[in-house]
């Protein structure tokens, strides 16, 4: 399986990809590869070089959200088609776009030190902005948009009525944090440990019930998809990521090592992660359907921040000295894998024990 490469370089910056050569609806297949190089261009603005500070993946579509000195601009890259756009809010092209998420068709940004946040509508090009005061970031499962505001309440707007419809999931009282993700029917949240109980809570979105899933106060990063739960617990100190089933009722641990493992992410039947174990920032899948682990990454430098969606994988990559991203697809129906294959550039091999094709642990708790 070949890998995806986005990079960035020079002063406006350009987009390198490693992608299949025949792409599709359905992404990269397994095989053959080729090279590509898309400029970011069409910008008259001096900026410094382009350094990414977001990543999101919905469908065939990559977000890439960057920052630097003078721009902070999204870009949407889509697999099946080939191209990249830039995302444009006219009259605000100067101000700094952060906190850029994407589902389907709808992409959704703020702005640093605005109360300012925009949808776009990728297949009806359509812009809409609105006054909107959030200290958070935001999580969209469209038509939901959640996230927390100035007074610090974790909110869902449904965006499904004109005017869109506001929920109150948690108030001030409640301790939300900034942690939280959400699906077309369940918010998860964390609560602020401080406050006495902390850990995760699961709020359905049209009835308000409020359910507290793991004990543990220091639960971290829930990611939320279908019936699986995941997320980050540091009662250790180093952190393990955990797993819970809401058609079983049944709670699990996928890492044990004495190691920082943090950033899990859930799609489908797959769960993705950063893991320590090498020494260095890995990429890991578990296969919750087949019970395997995968290790994506196998390089000595840094892979970090996972973001899955359905087969497909993203995450930024310091292998060649600047950030970068690589995309990785498994195959449906196949729980194994191999580690995404360098690029054709030269690079230090990495040592002996991660040049192996893959490796699998079945041992999980």
């Amino acid at each position: 399986m070949k890998s995806i490469i986005v990079g960035f370089s020079g002063l406006m910056g350009a987009l390198f990809l490693l992608v299949p050569a025949a792409m599709g609806d359905d992404g990269p297949p397994p095989g053959s590869a080729v090279r590509l190089e898309i400029e970011l261009s069409g910008d008259s603005r001096s900026c410094e070089p382009i350094e990414m500070a977001w990543l999101d993946l919905s469908g065939a579509r990559v977000l890439l959200n960057e920052s630097n000195g003078g721009c902070n601009d999204i870009w949407i890259y889509d697999l099946a088609e080939g191209g990249t756009r830039k995302i444009v809010d006219p009259g605000f092209e100067d101000s700094h776009k952060v906190k850029g998420v994407i589902d389907g068709d709808m992409v959704l940004w703020g702005y640093l030190g605005l109360e300012r946040i925009c949808r776009y509508d990728l297949t009806g090009d359509e812009l809409a902005c609105e006054n909107l005061d959030s200290s958070s970031d935001f999580r969209v499962n469209w038509p939901y948009v959640a996230y927390r505001n100035g007074d610090y309440q974790l909110v869902v707007r449904d965006y499904s009525v004109d005017p869109p419809l506001e929920k109150v999931v948690a108030d001030k009282e409640d301790h939300p944090t900034d942690y939280f993700d959400l699906t077309d029917a369940k918010v998860a949240w964390t609560s602020m440990p401080r406050s006495g109980t902390g850990g995760i809570y699961i709020t359905d979105i049209m009835t308000g019930e409020t359910v507290r899933v793991g004990r543990s106060r220091t639960t971290w990063e829930p990611k939320i998809s279908g019936n699986l739960l995941v997320w980050t617990d540091w009662a250790t100190s180093d952190g393990d990521i955990f797993l819970y089933n809401f058609a079983t009722g049944t709670e699990r641990r996928i890492t044990d090592d004495n190691v920082v493992q943090l950033a899990a992410a859930v799609s489908g039947d797959k769960v993705v992660w950063q893991d320590h174990k090498n020494g260095n920032p890995d990429i890991f899948m578990l296969d919750t359907a087949s019970d395997q682990v995968v290790q994506l990454t196998g390089d000595r430098s840094e892979q970090i921040y996972p973001v899955i969606n359905g087969n497909r994988i993203v995450w930024q990559d310091y292998r060649n000295g600047e950030r970068e991203v690589y995309l990785y697809a498994a195959e449906p129906g196949r729980p194994t894998g191999v580690f995404a294959e360098n690029s054709p550039e030269e690079r230090e091999a990495p040592s002996d024990e991660l040049t192996m094709a893959a490796s699998f642990y079945s041992s999980i708790e």
